[in-house]
């Protein structure tokens, strides 16, 4: 695109075109990405937070366990 850009004397209507693709591309690239990551964030969220509770519960359910009565 360049080269005929230059070739034509349009050269600044062919970078327009060339960084408008690129723009198109990235924010493509960047959805795809995100739509890819939320799910796996998701999981990962719910990892810790089951992580947490268990780290918070189970000295609870160990010590009631134990008592008399």
């Amino acid at each position: 695109m360049l080269k005929l850009g230059e070739h034509t004397g349009a050269l600044d209507r062919a970078l327009d075109n060339v960084a408008t693709l690129y723009r198109r591309d990235v924010s493509d690239s960047i959805a795809r990405l995100q739509a890819a990551a939320e799910p796996a964030l998701t999981l990962l969220m719910g990892g810790l937070l089951l992580w947490i509770a268990s780290a918070v519960l189970g000295p609870i359910y160990a010590l009631s366990s134990h008592l008399p009565g």
